[in-house]
C-alpha cells in the first residue's frame, strides 16, 4: 500500500544522503499497560483492555511491512518570472517545482509545508523493511545512526544529537524525550517509483 509520511528538510537531506533509513513515530493513543512484554523487554503483543483480546503489534501498526511510503517534503512552485524557457519566438511556460532541501534560491514566503504536498510532486519513495514498537530512549547507538544523526550538526555523542533533535520536533506536542513516549520504529530503504 502506498502511504505519505512527512520529514523535516533536515531529514529530507539526511535521507537523500544515504545517512538516514529509520524513524520513530509516537504512538499517539494511550498504550500505557497495554503491551504484553517479553522477558527481554521487547512487546510481543497489544492488549485490548475493553475485552481482553490479545492482537499482534503488525495488526495495529499504521504501517505495514512492504508498505511503501511517499515522501512529503517542503517545496513550492517556481515564481513565474523564473519559469520560462526562452524559445526563438518568445516564452513558454514550464511549470517548475522547487524542493526546499535542495533549492539555490530562498524562495521565503511562497514554501509550502509538507502537508500540502500531492503525491504527484514525490520525488523521495521508502519501500518498509520492518516495522517494532519500543520506548523513545530504548535507542540503541546503531539506531541513532540509522536515524541521520552521524554528521547532525556539532555534536560529539550521538545520543545528544538525537535526543535534541527530537525535542526539537516533539517536545512542544508533549512527546518529549523526558516523557519517554512509546514509539513506532520504521525501518526503511529508498526505492524507485
Amino acid at each position: 500500500m502506498e502511504k505519505p509520511i512527512i520529514f523535516s528538510t533536515e531529514i529530507v537531506q539526511a535521507i537523500l544522503d544515504n545517512r538516514k533509513t529509520m524513524t520513530r513515530r509516537v504512538i499517539k493513543k494511550d498504550v500505557s499497560n497495554r503491551f504484553d512484554i517479553d522477558v527481554d523487554g521487547s512487546v510481543v503483543a497489544y492488549i485490548d483492555q475493553a475485552t481482553g483480546d490479545s492482537y499482534n503489534l503488525i495488526d495495529i501498526a499504521p504501517y505495514q511491512v512492504g508498505d511503501t511510503l511517499w515522501v512529503r517534503e517542503a517545496f513550492c512552485e517556481i515564481p513565474y518570472k523564473y519559469e520560462h524557457i526562452l524559445i526563438e519566438n518568445g516564452h513558454i511556460t514550464v511549470p517548475k517545482i522547487a524542493y526546499k532541501v535542495d533549492s539555490k534560491i530562498d524562495y521565503t514566503g511562497i514554501w509550502k509545508p509538507p502537508i500540502h504536498m500531492p503525491k504527484g510532486l514525490a520525488r523521495i519513495w521508502l519501500k518498509i523493511t520492518n516495522v517494532r514498537i519500543e520506548r523513545l530512549r530504548d535507542i540503541t547507538f546503531d539506531d541513532c545512526i540509522s536515524e541521520g544523526m552521524l554528521n547532525y550538526g556539532i555534536y560529539v555523542n550521538i545520543y545528544a544529537a538525537f535526543h535534541d533533535f527530537w525535542d526539537k520536533l516533539n517536545a512542544k506536542h508533549g512527546y518529549g524525550w523526558d516523557k519517554n513516549p512509546w514509539v513506532w520504529v520504521i525501518e526503511f530503504e529508498r526505492v524507485r517509483r
